[in-house]
C-alpha cells in the first residue's frame, strides 16, 4: 500500500519522537502496574486463590504494557530509520 501524499512531508524523526513519547508512557504504565500489583497483593485479605487471580490480571496488564513499549521502540529504531541502519552495517 503506497504512502499517501499528505504524510510524505512528515519526517521519520518526527514520527519517532511521537512514538518515543508513547514508549515512555507505556513503560511508566508497566512500572505503575508492577508497584500496584505488589501493593495490592500484599495488602489484600482473603484466600490465596483471590490473590493469585488478582496477580494474574496484573501480570497480563504488565505484559501488554511491556510488549507495547518494546514494539514502539522497535518500530522507531528499525522501521523508520532504515537509512541510518544501512550506513552502520556498511
Amino acid at each position: 500500500m503506497p504512502e499517501p501524499e499528505f504524510t510524505q512531508a512528515i519526517s521519520s524523526r518526527t514520527v519517532c519522537d511521537y512514538l518515543y513519547f508513547y514508549y515512555w508512557y507505556a513503560l511508566a504504565l508497566a512500572v505503575l502496574t508492577l508497584f500496584g500489583a505488589v501493593g495490592t497483593i500484599l495488602m489484600m485479605k482473603g484466600p490465596l486463590i483471590n490473590k493469585l487471580g488478582v496477580g494474574l490480571m496484573y501480570a497480563f496488564v504488565l505484559s501488554l504494557a511491556v510488549l507495547l513499549a518494546l514494539s514502539l521502540y522497535i518500530i522507531c529504531e528499525r522501521g523508520l530509520k532504515p537509512d541510518q541502519n544501512k550506513n552502520e552495517t556498511a
